[in-house]
This record gives C-alpha cells, sequence and structure tokens, in this order.
C-alpha cells in the first residue's frame, strides 16, 4: 500500500514559510504599485507610523 508518510511540521520550518510568503507579497505589492522593493518597504514604515501615531492619539483622546 502506499501511504505518504505524516509530515511533522516544525514550527521553525512553518515560521520560514511564513516569511517567504511575506516576501513574496511584498514583491508583488512593489510590483504592482510599479516601484522597487527599496521604496515599497519605506511605505510600509510610514503606513506603520501612522498607524501608530493614530492609536496613540486615541489613546490618548480616550483618557
Amino acid at each position: 500500500m502506499n501511504q505518504t508518510p505524516k509530515r511533522e511540521t516544525d514550527p521553525e520550518l512553518e515560521d520560514i514559510r511564513q516569511l517567504g510568503l511575506l516576501a513574496h507579497q511584498h514583491r508583488q505589492a512593489a510590483r504592482t504599485l510599479g516601484v522597487s522593493r527599496g521604496t515599497m518597504s519605506i511605505i510600509w514604515i510610514v503606513l506603520g507610523g501612522i498607524l501608530i501615531a493614530v492609536l496613540i492619539g486615541l489613546a490618548l483622546a480616550l483618557h
């Protein structure tokens, strides 16, 4: 009988796969926008900074 052996999932290998998927999505997003990968990195950093600033502003406004 041909049974494929069950593949043990190594958490470290899964993390590496996820990083590869993120890198692929990053390249696709850069290609879609027509910018270089370095420029796309700067865009992500700026967007992350804006999000953090908004969250801090909301937290301060609630107090």
